[in-house]
């Protein structure tokens, strides 16, 4: 077997465990996963997961920041970008949801963080570019010209962030509990609510 083919292996399995450390994370959390877990997930020994990760840290910090690299970037620039608030934020949601739908562990693995250590998750975002001083002074700007109603634009922000990220975050007990188990049914559902988010948030601004 030549090196690229050996390269493309070595990809390979740490894609596989890679995967299987997100989902292992996701259930039990970073303090109750034990690399054994992740190796049996991943169907390895743990002799094999500790030489491509070392340790359980290392792991967890390098699922993390992948974690993080699949929308951060594209939010950022979609959020800090000189287009109007209003086009910003439906630009936002119609990323957001998209991107959620498709990666629906994501949510559940940022909340095990927000609960275990939030300030890798603020330090994170920070060292991402994610700054509320740019949508909130442009905020600002647009009541000054008469274009969205004066509210505290802080109020803006969470609202906005609890509308979007709740439905996600709290998806298995709303398919359980509202739409009786019907994955699909609730999937429609968030699709719809993208439409219909955009629309009303939007118009909630207006002076």
């Amino acid at each position: 077997m030549n090196s690229p083919e050996l390269k493309a292996l070595s990809q390979e399995m740490e894609d596989k465990i890679m995967s299987s450390a997100t989902r292992i994370f996701v259930l039990k959390g970073k303090a109750g996963t034990s690399m054994q877990d992740i190796a049996s997930e991943a169907g390895i020994n743990r002799t094999l997961l500790n030489y491509y990760f070392r340790s359980k840290d290392n792991l967890f910090e390098q699922v993390f920041s992948n974690t993080f690299s699949k929308f951060l970037p594209e939010i950022v620039n979609t959020l800090t970008s000189e287009m109007p608030v209003s086009t910003r934020l439906e630009n936002f949601i119609d990323y957001y949801f998209t991107m959620l739908l498709e990666n629906p562990v994501i949510p559940l693995f940022i909340l095990q963080e927000l609960t275990s250590n939030p300030d890798r998750l603020i330090k994170m975002l920070k060292s991402g570019g994610m700054s509320t001083d740019v949508i909130i002074k442009s905020l600002e700007t647009e009541m000054e010209q008469g274009t969205i109603r004066r509210m505290d634009p802080r109020e803006i922000v969470v609202n906005f962030m609890s509308l979007i990220i709740f439905p996600f975050a709290a998806r298995k007990i709303i398919e359980e509990m509202i739409f009786l188990g019907d994955v699909d049914a609730y999937s429609n559902f968030l699709q719809q609510r993208k439409e219909n988010l955009k629309s009303t948030f939007i118009q909630s601004l207006k002076p």
